[in-house]
């Protein structure tokens, strides 16, 4: 489900936004407070990337990470992760090639 596009509507938002977003809407607090997990092994999204996401958080929203070994992590996993921001690449069909098959 990585290439399905995230909803606008929380895109931009870090996990604590989405979570404020769901208490103000009266979502019930097991709903905000479950922990992603990635379906696979039972371990939470947190176990596997190796921080939590209120260290994640805040060095998006300040830039801001004490431990260096977890902001290499950080930058080294946007980095690899970057094509999963770009739209689904598709085939581009020439439009005189088109006019043949019609």
């Amino acid at each position: 489900m990585d290439a399905w596009p995230t909803p606008a509507t929380c895109s931009r938002l870090t996990v604590q936004e989405v979570k404020a977003v769901g208490r103000s809407l009266g979502l019930p607090e097991e709903f905000v407070e479950k922990p992603p997990i990635d379906g696979l092994c039972g371990k939470t999204d947190e176990d596997n990337l190796g921080f939590t996401y209120a260290t994640l958080d805040r060095y998006i929203r300040t830039g801001v990470c004490e431990d260096e070994n977890t902001k290499a992590r950080i930058d080294r996993l946007h980095r690899i992760n970057l094509f999963k921001l770009e739209l689904m690449p598709v085939f581009e069909l020439d439009p005189a090639l088109a006019s043949r098959y019609e």
